[in-house]
């Protein structure tokens, strides 16, 4: 195999002395070559929207995991090389902040660059999974303190709020995290169940001098949506009217604007403190760092909801089934998608977004209509705390298929992408999420297997419960072949396969590449030329390209019909071939004239 090889490289003319010490492997594969630039450098990578979405002088950067190395073929050691050098290169920048939960660094961009600048070159390396703009960013639609009377999202034939009320209207033992503007505190429907607030920008709690009062009155009104006090005889309902809720205000200005990092940190901090759901009714929902914040809250039991956004454009950077942020979109009164509403593959549901009747930032008593996805959002994330306040049992993942599955289906048949799931139900949610008894459940475990127990029997054994089936609806992810590199073979759940996953039920056996490999042979003519001679079981790598070296040269062949043959040279003395693509360790010594 070719040796590594060092090279340093500054990164702009206008920043050298910030420089990248940027290593490489040659034979690589598919892996980006270090260094190498992007295509399309003619083509912006961002495109600021003013108001929505504006630079801020720093990027969000998160080097490729080492997981993510393994999974592409790489060995676990140069995995392990790659990401410490990412970690060399972003020391050379001035580091804002380093989040270790979910290994990300803002940094601020040196003098003179641009973000496109700065980006193209860090994912040139091909050592970062994403280097975007930290975006400021904005609330997304403010009350207007017009009285429009009453809260018709409530209806039956809307939300269904009341219905649901009779099943549960909360609990203050869960809560929902709104990340917003502040909140005002004094305000007559709040003076019930309002927990500790924080200041993300600041990053102090209230207790500690944070200053959480509503600088813009935004976060009084999502606030208000998700959680304000009901049956109090005074004001308006939340959707989820006797849980906690908590405020965490992410901007200090008075245009309520922030910057995503913010935003993140948050909505970590919201559900590190013990809230079940993060709120955030803001643009610049379809960023990277945002979904890898979301896996994170996940992660450590609970979910992040954020407002589709207002431009009327589609959302297509992830899918709403391959991710672990909830995106909620908007309609009005009539069921149609609002005119403003972002949609897309990204949206997940939607709720009501147009003349929403809420609290007001203008006095203690005032209430008015507001229209945006921003009020979809914590309608939305107080239906999730109000499910999980019914149901403790439930895990993160099952309160999304239960939000989802529960929405009213509107435009065409099924899932679709203006309005995803639907549009959300309070009745049918509540129903669907089970009233918190203990019930019997399908528990998986690694080995495929599956045992009817209760919720927390079943995590306390190590295995994973599926809510509303039993062992003879549900058939548990049956493990099988895993190829964590060439040559290395794993029986497990696919979840858990660091590699390529073979399908379940698949046996290790002849399962990875190596394994097919037949015979690895070279010779040397009387002429010095090498022959080199590959041959699989099957012909299951015909049409591949195969990587041979001899001595410190690497070659290139094509396989058909099940082998391949390398002839090259001349060459004298003892020459060793060895096979390096796919990466088996397999050599052979030949000696020539």
């Amino acid at each position: 195999m070719k040796g590594r090889r060092s090279a340093r490289q500054g990164l702009l003319g206008a920043c050298a002395a910030a420089a990248l010490l940027l290593t490489g492997s040659a034979g690589a594969g598919a892996l980006p070559d270090r260094g190498a630039p992007l295509a399309g450098d003619d083509q912006a990578l961002f495109e600021p929207i003013e108001g929505v979405r504006e630079f801020s002088g720093r990027l969000i950067v998160r080097p490729v995991q080492v997981a993510e190395w393994v999974k592409r073929g790489v060995s676990r050691e140069e995995a392990l090389d790659r990401h410490a050098e990412a970690h060399a290169a972003v020391s050379g920048f001035e580091v804002v902040n380093y989040v270790p939960q979910t290994d990300e660094y803002i940094i601020t961009l040196p003098p003179g660059t641009t973000e496109d600048e700065m980006a193209r070159t860090l994912l040139g390396t091909g050592n970062f999974q994403y280097a975007e703009p930290d975006w400021l960013v904005y609330p997304l639609g403010c009350p207007n303190d017009t009285r429009f009377g009453n809260q018709w999202h409530h209806a039956a034939n809307r939300i269904n709020s009341c219905a649901g009320w009779d099943l549960h209207s909360g609990d203050p033992s869960v809560s929902v995290g709104i990340c917003d503007t502040g909140i005002r505190v004094t305000h007559e429907d709040f003076q019930l169940h309002r927990l500790e607030g924080y200041n993300a920008v600041d990053q102090r709690w209230e207790s500690q001098g944070g200053q959480i009062s509503d600088l813009h009155g935004h976060g009084t009104a999502t606030t208000g949506c998700a959680a304000a006090n009901g049956n109090n005889g005074k004001g308006i309902a939340g959707v989820g009217w006797d849980l906690s809720h908590r405020m965490l205000r992410v901007s200090n200005n008075s245009g309520g604007g922030s910057s995503l990092s913010t935003l993140q940190h948050a909505a970590r901090t919201a559900v590190e403190a013990g809230d079940k759901v993060a709120s955030v009714s803001y643009s610049g929902v379809d960023a990277d760092s945002n979904l890898t914040t979301a896996t994170y809250v996940k992660s450590i039991g609970g979910l992040m909801v954020w407002a589709a956004g207002n431009e009327g454009r589609n959302l297509s950077l992830s899918s709403r089934d391959n991710d672990d942020l909830l995106v909620i979109g908007a309609t009005d009164q009539n069921d149609n998608k609002a005119s403003f509403s972002n949609f897309g593959p990204m949206v997940d549901f939607t709720a009501p977004g147009v003349d929403v009747y809420t609290c007001s930032n203008g006095s203690d008593t005032s209430y008015g209509g507001a229209s945006g996805t921003s009020f979809a959002c914590p309608l939305s994330a107080g239906l999730a705390a109000l499910v999980w306040s019914r149901n403790p049992q439930l895990d993160p993942d099952t309160v999304e298929e239960v939000l989802k599955l529960s929405c009213d289906d509107l435009g065409s048949q099924g899932v679709d992408n203006t309005y995803g799931y639907g549009r959300i139900d309070v009745y049918e949610a509540l129903g669907r999420g089970g009233s918190g008894e203990p019930v019997l459940g399908a528990c998986c475990f690694n080995d495929g297997s599956c045992s009817d127990q209760f919720a927390q029997d079943c995590r306390n054994a190590g295995g994973s419960w599926k809510f509303n089936e039993t062992c003879g609806t549900f058939q548990c992810p049956q493990p099988g072949a895993c190829c964590v590199d060439d040559a290395r073979c794993e029986v497990v759940l696919e979840r858990d396969c660091n590699g390529t996953f073979a399908g379940e039920g698949s046996s290790c056996e002849r399962q990875c590449p190596c394994d097919r490999v037949k015979k690895f042979r070279a010779a040397c003519s009387s002429a010095g030329t090498m022959k080199v001679i590959v041959k699989f079981r099957d012909n299951s790598f015909d049409g591949e390209v195969l990587g041979i070296t001899i001595g410190d040269v690497e070659y290139t062949v094509g396989v058909l019909d099940g082998k391949a043959k390398l002839f090259a040279g001349p060459f004298s003395g003892s020459q060793t071939a060895t096979l390096t693509t796919p990466n088996c360790a397999m050599s052979s010594t030949a000696q020539c004239p």
